[in-house]
């Protein structure tokens, strides 16, 4: 992955709505921005909250999200129809939901697999892919973790080779 050229850009909203909104300005812009350079717009993804509000605002901004891929930054290591599986919380709320969007956009991790592997080859999947994300669309617990970082577990915070880690004894 190559390193970051754009700043970290935080975007304060009153209401749900505004945020809402806000999500769908930048969904705009950062997808046309990237589909003007590229073939593909590609999408980091944390779970949560997240789900809910990105599919009021593709739903709201009407976007042709054909050339759109996704990648799931706090995947749990779950079977993939498990309620706890980020990615089987996409798939259910937008492909139910936002007929523009396909399966074959996500790019998920095999959870059949056993752990060490299965972070090995949703790296390895990530990394022939993208050279770097477009967009990161991250929430944060209330512990204060994200991509499934979390503070009581600072030997992952300190990875610094390494796109993906396998997380054991995860909080959550």
């Amino acid at each position: 992955m190559s390193e970051r050229k754009s700043p970290l850009k935080v975007i304060p909203s009153a209401s749900e709505e505004q945020l809402v909104q806000a999500l769908g300005d930048l969904l705009t812009r950062c997808s046309q921005e990237a589909l003007a350079r590229q073939d593909k717009f590609s999408v980091g993804l944390s779970g949560g909250s997240l789900i809910q509000l990105l599919t009021k605002a593709l739903k709201s901004c009407n976007l042709k999200t054909a050339n759109w891929v996704f990648f799931f930054c706090d995947e749990r290591y779950v079977p993939l129809d498990d309620s706890d599986s980020t990615y089987g919380a996409y798939r259910a709320e937008w492909l139910t939901q936002l007929p523009s969007i396909q399966e074959s956009q996500f790019v998920r991790a095999d959870t059949s697999i056993p752990l060490d592997a299965c972070a090995a080859d949703y790296e390895a999947k990530v990394k022939s892919q993208v050279d770097r994300f477009d967009l990161l669309l991250l929430g944060m617990g209330p512990d204060g973790h994200t991509c499934s970082l979390f503070p009581e577990q600072p030997a992952t915070l300190q990875e610094t080779q390494r796109l993906v880690i396998p997380i054991r004894n995860s909080p959550k």
